[in-house]
């Protein structure tokens, strides 16, 4: 890399594809990094070069590693991080990586303060920037006694943006609560990991307010609406559009950068009530944003000019914008659109009036924008074309894929009476000869150690001979239990704190006379391992009580609290059915 050059990191996101195109169109040199091989901004015919490093998710120490032996090898000009992925890892080892380049990022204790949402609150409040009302939760004791300050709904957040567990990177998306149950479950789910934030519902529109600073001066203003949020009751704009900046809000956007004397790119969302005006805090990003093509296409520029800043030591003029672009990130918009047409009125957050249930007329008028040569995309654009053709392609595999899967389902649900058919009559009859009993599951850190926990909680003390175990397929071993599992656990007097994962082995199933797996992958993978097992493996599903269920219990690992918690029901009624039939 030579001087002047410049290495953008999180290549595999959009926004880091703007920065790439928006530096190459100013001729700056770029190398575009990412902890895949196929990431979007590779693709780039701007990226002069694309290299791979260790995914900080999981291997932050690795990927710093890797970024200073990178800076002491091809020395570069600009470091940019995109993602708090990159950038918490980076502010922390500022005195070590900042000798050998410029990093487009704030010192860790500034991060801190805009990562921390209650830090973050306290800011405001100091600075006189109205935002709702909070309280943070820590534990159980303090969702008891600290929840009663609000009212439903309420928001829950972490309190942290970016949370390295010991099992890797987690993010938790933001919840709303319409009752106590709700809230309770997905609080205990979190604490384990971070502390939450709970914030009373704040009615309005999401408006972003995107600033170039220096020392806390803003040089570069932008404001956008959002248009669309998926999920629909908020979350990540899929499509939005560029407004004049409003004064007040440029103002509390001051006072904020100003406060901390912030130098470099920044984010600070509000939600704005169309009816009263009234503004209100949500967050600061402190780095780049999602919704950052918007303001590429609205005449925007804010790599080119944090480049100017921070490598040239030049100050650009106040940029002007166009107001009314609009743009788009189609493969997120296609999941709004969906969403929409399964908005049930019945809905809690649809009757709290979160969601505005839209007719098929306006859906089809709002499709039919997309075709319009005024709307934008994040992705396409004409005069860089292959990100947006392989983003496309990518798009309609993900289409074809979800109506395979809507296939699958219905395929699904007449072989689960298939195979309680041919097998839950020979379970039953094994049952009761049965003495070891092995849960088996893909990681061994959410079903499976329930399944076990609460088997032996039932047999405990009433003299039943039954041992039990759990295993999982992943050859990981030593994880702690999910906290997700860790609060679902505690609804049924089960502590899974001390869990720790172990992977199935030739010995576990030699011991077991009967194994229970959760779905056919487990089966599959477990019948290809181990086929002296097939006699005596069976699906844990079959012998629940009901036989219109799915006779797969799917892996709640990539959803909320609440699968965890529907996954464990289904596990409860199926262990109840186990302990009917065994002799105990």
């Amino acid at each position: 890399m030579a001087h002047g050059h410049v290495l953008v990191l999180d290549g595999d996101k959009i926004p880091a594809l703007d920065i790439v195109r928006g530096l190459g169109r100013a001729g700056v040199s770029v190398t575009a990094g990412a902890p895949c091989k196929d990431a979007v901004a590779f693709r780039s015919r701007f990226a002069r070069a694309c290299v791979t490093y260790p995914d900080p998710a999981d291997a932050p120490a690795a990927f710093i590693e890797w970024l200073e032996e990178t800076l002491r090898r091809d020395r570069c000009s600009l470091v940019i991080p995109v993602t708090d992925l990159t950038v918490v890892p980076i502010s922390k080892n500022l005195d070590r990586l900042g000798t050998l380049s410029t990093l487009a990022t704030e010192s860790f204790d500034k991060m801190q303060i805009v990562c921390d949402k209650a830090s973050t609150l306290q800011l405001a409040r100091t600075v006189g920037v109205p935002a709702p009302a909070s309280v943070v939760v820590r534990s159980a004791d303090d969702l008891e006694r600290r929840a009663e300050t609000l009212q439903f709904p309420i928001a829950c957040k972490p309190l942290s943006s970016s949370v390295w567990a010991p099992s890797g990177f987690r993010s938790f998306p933001v919840f709303y609560a319409f009752d106590r149950r709700e809230l309770r479950a997905e609080v205990l789910a979190r604490i384990d990991v971070c502390p939450v934030i709970l914030q009373e519902y704040t009615q309005g529109i999401g408006v972003g307010v995107e600033v170039l600073a220096r020392n806390g001066e803003l040089l570069q203003v932008f404001q956008h609406r959002r248009l669309h949020e998926l999920p629909l009751t908020g979350g990540g704009s899929t499509y939005r559009m560029s407004v004049p900046v409003d004064r007040t809000l440029r103002e509390y956007a001051a006072r904020l950068m100003g406060a901390l004397r912030w130098t470099g790119v920044a984010m600070i969302e509000f939600k704005v009530n169309d009816e009263t005006g009234a503004a209100s805090l949500m967050e600061i990003n402190g780095r780049f944003w999602g919704s950052l093509p918007l303001s590429s296409r609205a005449g925007m520029c804010f790599a080119k000019d944090l480049y100017e800043m921070l490598v040239r030591e030049k100050t650009s003029a106040p940029r002007p914008y166009r107001s009314g672009v609009r743009c788009r990130r189609l493969r997120d918009d296609i999941e709004w659109f969906k969403a929409n047409l399964s908005v049930d009125p019945r809905d809690p957050a649809v009757l709290a009036g979160f969601v505005r249930p839209r007719s098929i007329g306006t859906l089809l008028r709002e499709a039919v924008r997309m075709a319009s040569p005024a709307e934008h995309y994040d992705v396409q654009v004409f005069w860089d074309p292959v990100p947006g053709a392989v983003d496309l392609w990518q798009t309609a595999v993900e289409q074809l894929r979800g109506v395979k899967r809507r296939i699958a389902r219905g395929a699904g649900r007449l072989s689960s009476r298939w195979y309680r058919l041919r097998r839950r009559n020979v379970l039953v009859q094994t049952l009761p000869a049965v003495e070891k009993l092995l849960f088996v599951c893909y990681g061994n850190i959410i079903r499976s150690p329930f399944a076990s926990a609460y088997l032996a909680r039932r047999t405990s003390g009433n003299g039943s001979r039954i041992e039990t175990t759990s295993a999982g397929i992943y050859d990981r071993q030593d994880r702690e239990a999910d906290p997700r599992a860790i609060a679902a656990g505690r609804g049924w007097n089960i502590d899974l704190s001390s869990h720790r994962s172990k992977p199935l082995s030739e010995d576990l199933i030699r011991w077991a006379d009967l194994i229970f797996v959760m779905d056919r992958t487990n089966l599959e993978e477990v019948r290809k391992r181990y086929p002296d097992s097939a006699g005596k493996l069976y699906l844990l599903g079959a012998i629940e009580s009901s036989d219109s269920a799915d006779v797969q219990i799917p892996d709640p690992y990539r959803k909320d609290a609440a699968a965890v918690e529907a996954a464990y029901r289904r596990i409860v009624d199926a262990i109840d059915s186990v302990l009917t039939h065994a002799r105990c």
